[in-house]
């Protein structure tokens, strides 16, 4: 006999094969902690975040008072280890190459070097137990938005970069604990009140989660015909194109402002790697003198022409992307990792939609995962990234983990 299993059936396995003897109220804390520090930072040489100290501590802490095995993919988690590597490797030849300056290789390297202890951190908080996630993602929002009440700043000149991201994090923790269908209906309203206030790709994200959660809740998205898939994808666009038009003029020469000089940098970015695909410039635009000159000569006259200041005739050129900064700054061997990381995270989002049943973990895997394949391209390598890049490593393992139980486990019951 033959077992089909439903969507609904598929929940309740993923629910049993997902108990997990680690679980503790002190791992969650743990996580909490960790995250709400997010906020804060010193300069040590470069841009250090508290919560890059904590998470190592308290990832040492997990591994010693851990009473299973970690929930994770471990040879999935040996393959990032091993293209970090590639990555430092990378930065260290092109330095020693480029006779990048002391200041400027020791930065470069460090940045790898946190980005290696931040992965393998929260790949040990992520885990150990699967609401760890949950609450290191709470603790972020509200310490963000805790530190901006205390200093009477949480307003919508903060919005963008400083409590936007904190507010979808709530919705995608919270309320898919009460319902999926109003955290699809948030999240919707959400992104295009952000669309609105100048967070595009956010609101974008935000939309297009919750579309995906409203498909999904009914019906399996494997089984789901293309119309109906366009149709609520022209709405999208349609409401998303609405609202852009109804936004104001400071905010459209914001938007026009932020399109130019990224992909102006974007353009000089791939330039740059045609001139030196194989060995990098070196660490923080050593060497990128050339391309500094180029991004200020092809953007200058725009900028004036929309009545912003436009870019300095710096001395250094860095792309606002971080597979094209690693590219261009350590060769093809550090451009290796962000290769392999892209492809996860657009494996995850399909894994997380369309391979296992949407449950109450879905939104905060797909909008994390999707907005990781979003700076992939279009934010730069460094400071607070290290932790979202670490944090959507660590997403990955453990969506790829959670497939090959469910797998495991249906292929077990399949045939009596």
């Amino acid at each position: 006999m033959i077992y089909n299993p439903t969507k609904q059936s598929l929940a309740e396995i993923d629910k049993v094969i997902r108990v997990n003897p680690n679980s503790s109220i002190f791992f969650s804390i743990l996580a909490f902690v960790s995250g709400f520090f997010s906020w804060h930072k010193t300069n040590v040489i470069g841009e250090l975040y508290t919560t890059e100290i904590a998470i190592l501590f308290s990832a040492i802490i997990i591994v010693f008072f851990k009473k299973n095995t970690l929930q994770i993919d471990g040879k999935l988690f040996a393959k990032y280890l091993l293209f970090c590597f590639f990555l430092l490797a990378g930065y260290i030849i092109s330095d020693l190459i480029g006779q990048t300056p002391e200041k400027m290789y020791i930065r470069g390297w460090g940045r790898v070097a946190l980005l290696l202890t931040d992965l393998i951190a929260m790949t040990v908080i992520f885990g150990v137990q699967r609401n760890t996630i949950i609450w290191f993602f709470l603790g972020m929002a509200i310490g963000n938005i805790s530190i901006l009440l205390i200093h009477g700043e949480l307003n919508l000149n903060t919005f963008k970069f400083y409590w936007a991201i904190a507010v979808i994090q709530i919705i995608c923790c919270i309320m898919p604990l009460f319902s999926i269908r109003l955290t699809a209906l948030a999240l919707i309203i959400a992104g295009l009140s952000y669309i609105l206030f100048d967070f595009r790709s956010a609101g974008a994200i935000a939309i297009i989660v919750g579309g995906m959660l409203i498909l999904s809740v009914k019906h399996d998205l494997k089984k789901i015909k293309i119309l109906p898939v366009l149709f609520i994808g022209g709405l999208a666009i349609f409401a998303i194109k609405t609202t852009l038009e109804i936004s104001s003029d400071k905010m459209e020469t914001r938007r026009a402002t932020s399109s130019l000089g990224r992909f102006a940098a974007i353009n000089i970015g791939i330039k740059a790697i045609i001139d030196s695909p194989l060995i990098g410039t070196g660490s923080w635009g050593n060497n990128t003198e050339k391309y500094a000159k180029e991004l200020y000569d092809s953007t200058k006259d725009d900028m004036r022409e929309l009545g912003q200041q436009y870019h300095s005739e710096g001395k250094a050129f860095l792309a606002h992307s971080q597979i094209i900064q690693a590219w261009m700054e350590g060769g093809l061997l550090s451009a290796s990792f962000f290769i392999f990381y892209g492809y996860l995270l657009f494996k995850s989002v399909y894994i997380v939609f369309i391979k296992i049943p949407i449950n109450k973990y879905t939104a905060l895997y797909g909008f994390n995962s999707i907005l990781g394949f979003w700076h992939l391209f279009m934010s730069p390598f460094g400071g607070d990234h290290r932790i979202d890049i670490a944090c959507c490593v660590a997403i990955s393992i453990s969506i790829i983990h959670s497939q090959k139980q469910i797998y495991f486990f249906n292929k077990k019951i399949i045939t009596i």
